[in-house]
């Protein structure tokens, strides 16, 4: 019974917070979206930059060299 009217006064709480006339949920929403669509561009600019740790970048140029030498040496 006491859980209910706990359920009931949050529900009451939500309802006076989403009714105020200077429309704070609605702003809140908003600065949410916005937080996300920032994080998406700072994902998406570290992943074009490559950001990895310094021992896979150089394994990865090593490997990239071994390619390039072995396609001169087949020339």
């Amino acid at each position: 019974m006491k859980e209910e009217a706990t359920n009931v006064e949050f529900a009451c709480c939500f309802l006076r917070l989403a009714n105020l006339p200077n429309f704070a949920l609605d702003r809140l929403s908003r600065y949410e979206a916005t937080l996300w669509r920032q994080a998406g561009r700072i994902l998406f600019a570290l992943d074009a930059l490559d950001r990895r740790k310094p021992q896979e970048r150089s394994r990865r140029l090593c490997l990239g060299r071994a390619q390039e030498l072995s396609a001169f040496e087949s020339e």
